[in-house]
């Protein structure tokens, strides 16, 4: 379980590094948020499960949803919805076996994607923070305001 947790966080640090590094902040973070059911998603068809593959999605529409509200609201906001959604994500791996068995899913898996949400989340929650609180300059903010 800790090397699990450690593999989580070295892959969110990676991410947020390589987001910063490539430009991607003001779109990565958000675009990706309805990756994360689909991952679920894809296990359950390895687990030939279509069933529980279905299920998987529906219980990922906050995500999906989130997504796309956080490409139409203020930056300062989005930053914050996104941030939120990835850290309530790591939440939902951890409880995922209380919602669903889903057979395609490595065991380590919930808590490496864990650590790799809170990481990641926590970042945008932070520079969120910043942003509202006018300190400093971070490119996530730096999309035009609506």
């Amino acid at each position: 379980m800790i090397a699990s947790l450690a593999l989580g966080v070295v892959v969110g640090v990676i991410s947020v590094v390589s987001a910063r590094r490539l430009g991607g902040e003001r779109w990565m973070y958000a675009a990706t948020l309805p990756l994360l059911p689909l991952i679920y998603v894809a296990f359950a068809m390895v687990g030939a499960d279509g069933t529980v593959g279905a299920k998987e999605l529906l219980a990922g529409v906050p995500w999906i949803l989130g997504a796309g509200v956080a490409f139409l609201i203020s930056p300062p906001r989005a930053i914050l919805l996104v941030g939120v959604l990835w850290i309530l994500h790591g939440a939902y791996d951890l409880a995922h076996d209380q919602f669903f068995t889903n057979s395609g899913v490595p065991g380590w898996y919930p808590v490496a994607c864990a650590g790799t949400d809170w990481i990641i989340g926590g970042y945008l929650v932070v520079v969120a923070w910043r942003v509202t609180q006018g300190i400093g300059h971070t490119p996530v903010a730096d999309a035009p305001r609506r």
